[in-house]
């Protein structure tokens, strides 16, 4: 299933959900009323696998143009603002999403994600409005980077089968 960018609730905060799809879903809970611990194990290598593109997506956010190279520190801002959170339930998966410090800044990382760009007063001067143009250094380099989580959620939900099979488990009819 293709990655579904999706805005967050009531905001405009990015939210880039990347979902294995409901059979693996079905494997995983299997595994997981075998062992506890085997959502966890595979929730960290789904993690593991998104760190460098997490770090790739906050290093573009810093390299964002900035008018006449002046830096008011929101390319900072947004990039510290990146997180992953693996997902087990209702869907296995990713959650790449952003945040930010102050509510009024929500939508900028949207903004400077959108190819259309973002309006705006220029340095809070609300008497001379801008219009910044939009980058992609959010979405793109995490679908691009798809294939690298499909491989390692099949490879973790993989080393969890193998680990019920050595312990002699059926899994219901699943192996």
């Amino acid at each position: 299933m293709p990655p579904r960018p999706r805005f967050a609730r009531g905001s405009g905060e990015l939210d880039l959900s990347l979902d294995t799809g409901p059979e693996w879903t079905r494997v995983l809970a299997a595994l997981s009323e075998l062992d506890a611990t085997a959502g966890d194990r595979v929730a960290r290598r789904l993690r593991e696998a998104a760190l460098p593109v997490v770090g790739q997506v906050k290093s573009n956010a810093l390299r964002l143009p900035a008018l006449r190279g002046k830096h008011t520190g929101l390319r900072a801002r947004v990039a510290e603002g990146v997180t992953v959170q693996p997902r087990l339930a209702p869907v296995a998966g990713l959650r790449i999403i952003t945040t930010m410090r102050e509510p009024d800044e929500a939508a900028l990382p949207r903004g400077l994600d959108t190819r259309g760009g973002w309006r705006h007063p220029l340095y809070g001067d609300r008497r001379h409005w801008f219009r910044n143009p939009g980058y992609s250094w959010f979405r793109e380099p995490i679908m691009d980077a798809r294939p690298l989580f499909d491989r390692a959620a099949a490879e973790a939900i993989e080393e969890e089968v193998n680990r019920a099979a050595r312990a002699g488990t059926r899994m219901g009819g699943l192996l």
